[in-house]
């Protein structure tokens, strides 16, 4: 893992979702950097920490392991692993307790020794239907 881009894909996650490190976004992020998501873009700083703030409010306890970088050049695609608990509403449903276990991919662009472009690749589908029926099971039983 010498180059750049695999150091800054693998710092993201470790340092930015797994640390909580606000200032690590600076960092790493370019101010005009786009972040294209399954559910829509997020633009610089500011528009990311939105996004992020979001899955934390709702997943206080995610964590986001690391499986493994790939990288050419200034690109570097990182496949990762995220759990927690959903504790907090996401996507319009409400806390249900349930655990999440999720697997994606981000694909990552450098340049001048920050992040620029992203591209995520991950079912948020299939983590709005498992939340979905967790809640419909939780309303059944109560």
């Amino acid at each position: 893992m010498g180059n750049e881009a695999a150091t800054l894909g693998r710092r993201w996650f470790e340092e930015v979702w797994n640390d909580r490190n606000d200032k690590a976004i600076d960092e790493l992020l370019a101010a005009d950097a786009v972040a294209h998501m399954e559910g829509g873009d997020a633009h610089g700083p500011e528009g990311f920490r939105a996004v992020r703030q979001m899955f934390l409010d709702a997943l206080p306890d995610l964590y986001i392991a690391v499986e493994d970088v790939l990288s050419e050049g200034n690109q570097s695609v990182v496949r990762w692993h995220a759990t927690g608990t959903h504790q907090g509403e996401l996507f319009g449903i409400p806390p249900t307790g349930a655990r999440i276990d999720i697997r994606g991919m981000s694909w990552a662009v450098v340049r001048d020794g920050k992040l620029v472009e992203g591209f995520d690749s991950w079912n948020i589908g299939g983590l709005a239907e498992t939340l979905r029926t967790a809640a419909a099971v939780r309303a059944v039983s109560t």
